[in-house]
């Protein structure tokens, strides 16, 4: 009996470690991959970690001129919100304020860490990739729960695309560069014919979804 009470203890701890709550009372699963910890959802917030509120832009033309912080969600369509949690402009990230208190969003540093642990650049998304919803067999193994999705993104014209087929989640690096004004931020691409995970520089106006790690 005593050995019973004991497992269940140990079973309902890993759970209750293996959660996280935003402001907002949404709850997302967490997954330990080698020394980090990382959210196993998308970010679903609509609000900083210090109660304010993040704009939902839903017109392309917004979307496109604005230099504040923004959601959105694929084609504004709800069940692809439920699913494939929200997208978020770079200017969100620049906050330092997306993610929960105690979480932050992932370096290009955090990133490649994760990326050497489960495989390399060629072959992390085999074993990353959700088991479903990814074009023509593109699925994974999801080995370490990490239930990457192709969420597909936002263009910084404000136009939705490659849903089901690509899955890029933001870092927090922004480009290398000498000029003062710097327009883009370095995002890390799956696509569902290959087992890539790619870097990628993007236009700080396009969406894409968040993965916040422990610090």
């Amino acid at each position: 009996m005593k050995t019973w009470f004991l497992f269940l203890f140990v079973v309902l701890s890993f759970s209750f470690l293996s959660q996280l709550k935003d402001l907002q009372n949404n709850i997302y699963s967490t997954q330990k991959i080698g020394n980090q910890e990382w959210m196993s959802e998308n970010l679903r917030t609509t609000v900083f970690n210090d109660g304010s509120v993040i704009p939902f832009i839903s017109g392309n033309k917004a979307w496109m001129e604005t230099t504040n912080p923004a959601f959105c969600f694929y084609e504004n369509k709800v069940e692809n919100r439920h699913t494939y949690g929200l997208f978020y402009n770079f200017f969100t990230i620049e906050t330092n304020k997306i993610c929960p208190v105690g979480w932050h969003v992932p370096t290009e540093i955090d990133w490649q860490e994760l990326i050497c642990f489960v495989g390399d650049e060629r072959s992390a998304g085999h074993y990353l990739k959700y088991e479903s919803l990814w074009s023509e067999n593109g699925v994974g193994l999801n080995s370490f729960k990490f239930s990457a999705l192709p969420s597909g993104g936002r263009k910084y014209t404000g136009v939705y695309d490659d849903i089901f087929t690509h899955g890029s989640w933001w870092s927090s690096t922004e480009e290398v560069s000498l000029e003062p004004k710097k327009e883009y931020a370095l995002s890390f691409q799956m696509i569902y014919w290959n087992s890539n995970v790619i870097p990628w520089m993007n236009k700080k106006q396009e969406g894409y979804p968040i993965r916040c790690v422990k610090d």
